[in-house]
């Protein structure tokens, strides 16, 4: 397959048929991990095959897979895991209408359980299917992920360990080396989580961020300070917005975290930075516009049109509006809806379609029918616009945006939620789905 793949890369893209598209896309998810630049090239290929074959039912699951990978994956290490999520869903939606009832979209509804954090019911959708066709890796994997992430890592062990068994010599095993290096850490068997996870280094040769954070937890915990800050660096280097506040937001009140705890600890000990500070000075220019890609970056400290709000102002300006002061802002969130256990109190989500980034003049005037109702009649309402911390833009692409749409008091806080949290100012605890 890799050779035909190779072959297809040379030939025009135009004279490719649907099936040589689709062979590119198979041969490129034979190599993981799939990179975020890989997942946009497959989604590419895919929907210029899906202009000659509308109604094929591959074509539509091997979309919603590629959009909901990176949720399944990455968690919240994305910056528009909604928009993925809403585009990946609707994929799924397109392919039950044309293939409800065969296997491949029963594994399809099960993956998109595991994007949903639904892991309780992908767990019985993944035993079915294991019941169904017992020799498949796929579903031994799968199965094993969502016990994991309910806290039932004792039972991910044995059909991890069956899984590398039946795994083909020539396939890449280090996806299931890294499962089982996270349920044993998670566990509390840290000197075996090691081997296994640097046995997965080895055979992915280093390309996945996730066995480098895992590494450094599980040194950590066995008291080797020097490697497991090693690991962090390598980490940090692939992954440099990350803190240790993000980590403890996205674990959910269940009984995995106890297991998930194991992690947090050790990668507090291994020195993962806490939070980022509001204030931070990246050296950027201010008078950035709006950035598409990465989303996840440094800001600058300001932005052309916006004014920059700080926690203490904010929590001041909040304090006298419920003592009853005349000014009313408008809080705006730009967080993923599902992705933390905490949101701003009484912020209201922006849906993701109406914020892409960079916007066109179409969406621009969605999100202006959308916020006008919102205002109480009075236009220049002040408005504030909140993201995650000082390293994600898409508070401050949304703030710019709304300047161009004349809006005339437009604020950012660029702390964020996790400024407000470090705080410890009040916030609204959410309930997982």
């Amino acid at each position: 397959m890799d050779a035909e793949a190779q072959r297809l890369s040379t030939l025009p893209l135009a004279d490719l048929t649907v099936e040589d598209l689709l062979l590119k896309v198979r041969a490129a998810n034979n190599h993981p991990p799939i990179t975020a630049a890989r997942g946009a090239e497959n989604i590419e290929l895919l929907e210029r095959a899906l202009v000659f074959a509308p109604n094929s039912p591959e074509l539509l699951m091997s979309l919603a897979r590629e959009h909901l990978r990176p949720i399944v994956e990455f968690g919240d290490r994305i910056g528009n895991r909604d928009d993925l999520w809403f585009r990946g869903r609707s994929y799924v939606d397109r392919a039950r209408a044309v293939a409800a009832g065969s296997e491949a979209m029963f594994g399809m509804q099960a993956y998109l359980l595991r994007a949903e954090g639904r892991f309780d019911e992908a767990i019985l959708a993944y035993t079915a299917l294991m019941r169904a066709a017992p020799d498949s890796v796929r579903y031994h994997l799968d199965l094993a992920q969502s016990l994991i992430a309910v806290g039932r890592s004792a039972e991910a062990v044995p059909v991890l360990e069956e899984a590398i068994r039946r795994s083909d010599v020539a396939a890449p095993r280090f996806v299931p080396y890294v499962a089982l290096g996270q349920a044993l850490l998670r566990l509390g068997r840290n000197d075996e989580a090691i081997d296994w996870l640097l046995a997965a280094r080895e055979q992915s040769s280093g390309r996945m961020p996730q066995i480098y954070l895992l590494l450094a937890a599980a040194y950590a915990n066995v008291g080797r300070t020097e490697d497991a800050r090693r690991e962090l660096r390598d980490y940090v280097r692939l992954r440099p917005t990350s803190t240790l506040r993000g980590v403890r937001h996205t674990m959910k009140p269940t009984l995995a975290a106890a297991e998930e705890q194991r992690e947090v600890d050790g990668l507090a000990r291994s020195g993962l930075r806490d939070h980022v500070d509001e204030d931070v000075d990246a050296g950027l220019p201010i008078t950035m516009g709006v950035q598409p890609n990465p989303l996840d970056a440094p800001t600058p400290r300001g932005a052309p049109g916006v004014s920059v709000i700080g926690t203490f102002e904010l929590a001041t300006l909040i304090d006298h509006r419920q003592g009853g002061g005349n000014e009313q802002p408008l809080l705006l969130s730009t967080m993923c809806t599902f992705c933390l256990d905490i949101a701003f109190p009484g912020s209201i989500h922006v849906p993701p379609y109406l914020r892409d980034e960079p916007m066109i003049d179409e969406q621009r005037g969605a999100l202006k029918a959308w916020l006008d109702p919102l205002l109480d009649g009075n236009p220049r309402r002040r408005l504030i616009i909140i993201s995650w911390n000082a390293e994600r833009w898409h508070g401050r692409n949304l703030a710019l945006e709304l300047v161009a749409l004349g809006y005339p008091n437009v604020s950012w806080y660029r702390g964020g939620l996790e400024a407000w949290d470090t705080a410890g100012l009040p916030v609204q605890r959410l309930h997982w789905r």
